[in-house]
């Protein structure tokens, strides 16, 4: 566990300061719950969650009730300068029988303060990593009330990986990084993937 990074503070959403385009792949699920993706736009320091914008109606996999693979790919299109993007998760949202995204387990978001936990220290929901030597940011969200003995606070019940055309669109400095693959011999290839580390 790295308390790290879900400290008090730590920023969760994306903060653009030049144009890009955004893209959203899922990386995986930790979890049994068809859940749905989804993220909000807004300008300047004041969040809104008042635009929902569903990415994956059902980030889950086959085999867990979903049709996901490892690397499927959404592009949300072109965001302008000065424009933040926070996301949201709705725990068990998918319908398969009516094939809609219903709130029946509430919304979980990337700005604690909207999530229904009394304890402050409990209103995390999401992580949200940079990866510099991948040129990727992570996000992960815990998709149970973590004031329920039945979370297991492990933030990778649903997995996704955002790129941008351009790494530096995005102010990243107050972004926790993910731990660096080792390369023991520098040659630019990881020890697992080496042959010779």
């Amino acid at each position: 566990r790295s308390p790290q990074f879900i400290a008090s503070g730590a920023q969760t959403n994306l903060v653009l300061t030049e144009r890009t385009n955004v893209y959203v792949t899922f990386a995986g699920e930790g979890t049994n719950q068809t859940s749905a993706l989804g993220y909000f736009v807004y300008n300047g320091s004041k969040p809104s969650d008042s635009n929902h914008i569903i990415i994956y109606p059902n980030a889950s996999s086959p085999g867990s009730g979903g049709s996901l693979h490892s690397g499927d790919q959404v592009l949300l299109g072109e965001f302008p300068a000065n424009t933040t993007i926070g996301w949201f998760l709705v725990p068990d949202g998918w319908n398969k029988n009516k094939r809609i995204v219903q709130d029946i387990k509430g919304v979980y978001y990337s700005n604690p303060e909207f999530n229904p936990e009394n304890n402050e220290d409990l209103k995390q929901h999401m992580v949200f990593l940079k990866d510099i030597q991948n040129e990727v940011i992570v996000l992960g969200f815990e998709d149970t009330p973590r004031d329920n003995a039945e979370s297991d606070h492990d933030f990778n019940d649903a997995v996704f990986y955002i790129t941008l055309d351009n790494l530096a669109a995005a102010d990243l400095a107050n972004v926790s990084a993910t731990f660096s693959p080792v390369d023991t011999d520098g040659d630019g290839v990881i020890d697992s993937l080496d042959e010779y580390p």
